[in-house]
């Protein structure tokens, strides 16, 4: 289920934000627990009632990855056109798990990126919107006037499910 989490001050990282001239906010909800930060910190700024979840990437099934028509694949961080067509696309599906999550977004305005260098694609996991990006820098597409959302999708409770891929991986 999509839930809202408590707060904290994280003063390092409101100091930093500042000391580079970005304006530190507090994060703006959408709906329960969907969130929007103007930074990548969100982790960092949210009280996490268990210490096991701390970092936590939660997995998702094919249930998940059906409803994702532009690749197939939903993960626990990527790229969309808006927080609204990722609520429309799983948020019914975060909705009815049994997990706790939160999730956060950071919109990328294509007209603040520099003319070299910037953001990148590739970084960010993978990009389940309707545009087709064809160049490594957002700043080069000929789409997405309208820049495009980092989301972060973070358990804070609930069963700890890990896929027998990731065991494997992971040598446990």
């Amino acid at each position: 289920m999509l839930f809202d989490p408590a707060f904290r001050v994280d003063t390092a990282i409101a100091a930093s934000h500042l000391a580079v001239g970005l304006n530190w906010a507090d994060p703006t909800r959408i709906s329960r627990g969907v969130f929007l930060v103007n930074h990548f910190n969100f982790s960092n700024i949210i009280s996490i009632p268990e210490p096991k979840y701390d970092y936590t990437y939660p997995e998702f099934g094919d249930e998940y990855h059906s409803r994702i028509k532009s690749c197939g694949f939903f993960g626990s961080f990527g790229v969309c056109d808006s927080p609204e067509q990722f609520i429309f696309l799983v948020g019914s599906l975060l909705e009815n798990d049994q997990r706790r999550f939160v999730v956060s977004f950071t919109h990328i305005s294509k007209y603040d990126q520099p003319p070299k260098g910037g953001w990148r694609w590739h970084k960010w996991g993978t990009y389940i919107g309707d545009g087709t990006p064809t160049c490594e820098y957002l700043y080069d597409e000929s789409g997405f006037e309208n820049g495009v959302y980092a989301y972060h999708v973070i358990q804070i409770g609930g069963p700890l499910i890990v896929s027998d891929r990731t065991k494997r991986l992971r040598g446990y």
